[in-house]
Order: C-alpha cells, then structure tokens, then sequence
C-alpha cells in the first residue's frame, strides 16, 4: 500500500513494516553500505519518527498534522549525513515512543510483534530495508526491538548524542539508539553517531555480568532456556 503525503513525497507501507520514504535510495548489502560509511562513502538509514529530518514530515505515530511537531533537525541527523550516510527515510514508531502501536510486524514472524516504540526501525534492519537506523530509548524502546527482530541494538550512555530535534518523553533518560546488523557495523555507526574513535580489541575475552535473581522469575520458561542457552553459547 502506498500513499501520497502533504509534501509531494510517496511513502510505503506493508503489514511487515511502514518506512516514510525519502527521495534517496542505495542498492548495497547492509554490511557493503556501513562498510562504505566507514571509508566516508554512502550508506542508508532509516530514522525513527519522533527524531526530526528537514525534508519529511514528523508525525511521532500520531494523527496530528506535521505542522504541530515542526522544528529543526536533529544533530544527530546531521551527524549521520556528515558521516556520508543518505536518510532514506522515517520508520514508523509507537505513538509519541510510548504506546498505540503502528502497523509493523516481525519480519522474522509476521505474527509475532517487533517490539517497541521503535519498531520500524528494528524491522526495517531486519527486513534489510536499511543496514542502519535510528531510534530512541527512554527504558527499553532500543534494545527490546533489537531483541524481537534478531538484530543489533546499541543505546549509548546518555547525552553522548544530543537530542535536539528529538521529541521526548522525560529528556533525562531519553537517549537516541541504534540497530545495526551486526556489532561490528554498530561500531562503525557508534564511532561517527557518538563522535568517538573505537577501542583497540581487548587482549582477552571481555566479562559479562549476567541477572539469577528475582529478575528472571517473570519470563516464562521457554525465555529462561533460550537465555541460558545463549549464555551457552558466549
């Protein structure tokens, strides 16, 4: 299904996933487009709607008319386009990040949700619609997302990437994300996001702290095998 919006510009949507589509498009693999970031050539992303880009409209999932949420483009925008990278377009988000879900399924399993609120952009990675996008977390609206599509998603400390131009819901916990394909895309996406140069590979495999606490006592049992077997595996 596809539509025409205020401004002239023809957006899609599915049933998978809903992307605001922007007038530029690049035909490379998810890793072959971060890789050419990397190198300071182009690659695409999708940004979550609540996060605001010059030319498309923000409607945060809502019904209200883009003139009510106009403001000026996010810095981390234009850190994504200083790095090379070519907005393609908007992923759909839960309305205003919190609730009243969009249209976007589990590309992995259409009857499954993708999680939320940044929900497009998790499915549009996972879909292969862009190899990165951006999204917001006030609690878990970046890594929840990441975890139901089966994808990369990185939440940085808070305030390493500004959020003006960012409709939030409490400014002291909101924190601008990322989904990736793989880590080691996300660090070639963190390194120019958060405007810092990557750490030499440890000399040793790194530490991980794992939850065996009341924590765990409201997933159900099939999570609990899923996680221990992933704890397996690392």
């Amino acid at each position: 299904m596809t539509s025409e919006g205020n401004d002239g510009k023809v957006w899609g949507s599915t049933d998978a996933l809903s992307l605001h589509a922007g007038p530029d498009s690049n035909a490379y693999s998810p890793r072959e487009s971060l890789a050419r970031m990397e190198a300071g050539d182009a690659a695409i992303n999708g940004v979550k709607d609540v996060i605001r880009v010059t030319w498309l409209d923000t409607r945060a999932g809502s019904a209200l008319p883009p003139e009510a949420l106009a403001g000026d483009q996010a810095s981390v925008v234009d850190r994504v386009q200083a790095a090379g990278a070519i907005v393609a377009g908007k992923t759909v988000t839960a309305e205003f990040a919190v609730a009243a879900p969009g249209p976007t399924r589990n590309p992995r399993c259409l009857d499954r949700t993708p999680g939320g609120s940044s929900s497009g952009s998790a499915a549009a990675v996972a879909a292969g619609m862009v190899p990165l996008a951006l999204g917001t977390q006030t609690v878990g609206s970046v890594i929840r997302p990441a975890a139901y599509c089966g994808v990369v998603g990185f939440r940085p400390t808070w305030g390493v990437i500004p959020l003006d131009g960012v409709l939030t819901n409490a400014r002291s916990l909101d924190t601008v994300g990322l989904f990736t394909v793989d880590a080691r895309s996300a660090e070639i996406a963190a390194a120019a996001l958060c405007q810092w140069t990557p750490a030499a590979p440890p000399d040793r495999l790194p530490v991980l702290g794992v939850p065996d606490d009341d924590y765990l006592d409201a997933a159900d049992d099939d999570a609990r095998l899923l996680f221990q077997q992933q704890i397996h595996r690392l």
